[in-house]
């Protein structure tokens, strides 16, 4: 069985990422994908497990309630199968971008830049894909 919370750090390790290479790009610099990789690897782990889990096992779709404003409006992630396989595509097609801009960002200055909107655009696209309503989306 699956944690509750637990696919909510398919989005945000990228996003946690995202933000740790953006804020400490001075400090890190040239070390940024190393954080951003691993952040991938991560993402790819939960997303597989949690599509064994609500593929695979027949379960219920997952619903992790993130903000809830009364009956007007609610934001949380709905993950169903089809969300599940789109997520771990994401997550697998993501860290194969890392892993050939790390070789071709190689001479770049703006490689922690670069690595931190990489990490951003994906949590972007896997909160798409993951939106309970068409509010959040």
């Amino acid at each position: 069985m699956i944690p509750a919370y637990a696919p909510l750090l398919i989005p945000l390790a990228p996003l946690l990422a995202a933000l740790t290479v953006g804020l400490l790009e001075g400090l890190i610099g040239r070390r940024a994908y190393s954080i951003a990789t691993f952040a991938q690897v991560v993402g790819i782990g939960v997303s597989f497990f949690t599509l064994y889990a609500v593929g695979a096992t027949g379960a219920a779709p997952i619903q992790i309630p993130l903000f809830v404003s009364g009956s007007l409006f609610s934001f949380g992630l709905y993950i169903d199968r089809l969300a599940a396989v789109m997520m771990a595509l994401i997550s697998v097609i993501g860290f194969l971008v890392f892993l050939f801009s790390v070789r071709y960002m190689q001479q770049d200055s703006g490689q922690a830049r670069f690595h931190a909107l990489l990490s951003l655009s994906t949590f972007v696209l896997l909160c798409m894909v993951a939106s309970q309503n068409l509010l959040m989306l």
